[in-house]
């Protein structure tokens, strides 16, 4: 079975053992950007997600976050993969993990992953009375079982 990315042929998998074969509907990649001025957690991304039946998304996702008055370096690593599927119901959250973020000196920032209806959704929380500037960059491909 031949598997496709972008239209793009990428080799011939035997498939062994799988009673239904699955196909990727193509990667996509984006960033968003948001300020933070508070303790708020404030959406980043929201991704809205196919409800046909057995389908499902995979998003991977790295988070940077930067005070605005340069009393800190860049914080970064908030690596993060959430996966989910319509079961023909409703969307399943497979793993939608803590994202945390590795620096000599955390400062208590937070991003998480929630579901609200069919959309994953993606925050992020800052601090009290401090400016940060957050970026995502991101990717993520649909799979039809």
């Amino acid at each position: 079975m031949a598997y496709k990315t972008n239209d793009t042929i990428i080799g011939d998998i035997e498939q062994r053992g799988i009673i239904t074969p699955c196909s990727i509907e193509g990667t996509f990649v984006g960033q968003r950007y948001v300020q933070t001025t508070d303790a708020t957690a404030t959406t980043i991304l929201t991704l809205p997600i196919t409800t046909s039946p057995s389908t499902g998304l995979r998003f991977h996702v790295n988070i940077s976050a930067i005070k605005q008055d340069g009393s800190s370096a860049a914080y970064t690593g908030g690596f993060a993969t959430a996966t989910v599927f319509y079961n023909g119901t409703s969307m399943v959250p497979v793993n939608l993990v803590a994202i945390g973020f590795t620096t000599t000196a955390s400062f208590g920032i937070s991003a998480a992953f929630s579901m609200d209806g069919n959309s994953l959704v993606l925050k992020v929380t800052g601090l009290a009375a401090t400016v940060i500037n957050w970026v995502a960059s991101f990717e993520y491909f649909t799979i039809k079982v």
